[in-house]
């Protein structure tokens, strides 16, 4: 854990539970994204200060803690630049958004966590462009922004757009934003040829076509468990419940947040398919079979 590991040319990871990407341009170095928090980062400093290395820049490839955890640390030993994608800057200043988000309002104190809440980036050491010699890719779906990074190897940084077979088998629905996007995505990555692709929460692929179908599959399934689930209008904590008994799942209050706002990106993109409809009775919201 957390050990430099070479992948072609000057193009590195730091193995982790959030993998960091490295490319070393001469000394200078362009991290892709920098961990969930301050233990992490210090981990990460050793390593580039072990290898006489420069902290230029880095690239936060979405807004989720456990990728931009560790800016503030970074920023304050080395002073380096912070890029992401302009649509998800307001993250790295008010920390607190991304709870806000997925509890639709001012979060619970349980929720405040480090899973949710990052140190806050410096404004000052944010800048709206990369070097041309590192391509971003629009990998949208997983947030709303979210990009991945390809560096001169041919080596690209998928970021969270695809899950690792480990964890779809683990956790059976990993959190999505935007479902439409989502797959919109897996069928980009399926026209990207590249040497190697690295998954933040995953390993090292030359190819990614098997683990993209495994991923496809793992939303099919999930659209039909909701659809087969709902014989009856339940709301839509009765759905999320039937789903989590159904996989076996226990939920903290974390987990709850992120499985809500996923089922909710399920069911728009179904109800988008015109297979599901919401109404409204009795002070209830119910989603139901659209017949």
């Amino acid at each position: 854990m957390y050990e430099l590991k070479h992948i072609k040319g000057n193009t590195y990871y730091i193995a982790c539970p959030t993998n960091i990407g490295i490319y070393n341009d001469n000394g200078e170095i362009y991290l892709i994204d920098s961990g969930s928090d301050e233990s992490v980062a210090r981990k990460i400093m050793q390593i580039i200060n072990q290898n006489n290395w420069h902290l230029k820049l880095i690239i936060n490839t979405h807004y989720h803690a456990d990728h931009i955890g560790g800016n503030a640390y970074l920023i304050k030993k080395t002073n380096c630049q912070v890029y992401i994608p302009p649509c998800e800057q307001i993250y790295l200043f008010n920390n607190e958004l991304e709870a806000n988000l997925l509890s639709g309002g001012i979060p619970f104190k349980n929720n405040l966590n480090k899973f949710l809440k990052a140190e806050i980036t410096p404004r000052e050491n944010i800048i709206s462009q990369i070097p041309e010699f590192l391509e971003k890719i629009d990998l949208c779906g997983h947030t709303e922004g979210m990009i991945g990074i390809k560096t001169p190897d041919n080596v690209l940084f998928v970021a969270d757009s695809l899950n690792s077979k480990e964890l779809i088998n683990k956790y059976h629905i990993n959190y999505i934003y935007d479902l439409t996007n989502y797959l919109a995505t897996l069928e980009k990555l399926s026209n990207i040829k590249c040497d190697y692709y690295l998954l933040a929460h995953g390993t090292l692929e030359t190819d990614l076509l098997d683990l993209i179908k495994v991923n496809s599959q793992n939303v099919l399934t999930n659209t039909k468990l909701i659809v087969e689930l709902l014989t009856t209008p339940l709301t839509i904590t009765e759905l999320l419940k039937k789903i989590c008994d159904n996989y076996q799942i226990q939920l903290n209050a974390t987990q709850y947040l992120l499985l809500m706002s996923t089922l909710k990106a399920y069911l728009k993109y179904l109800i988008d398919k015109n297979l599901l409809k919401i109404e409204y009775q009795n002070n209830y919201q119910y989603i139901m079979i659209n017949e």
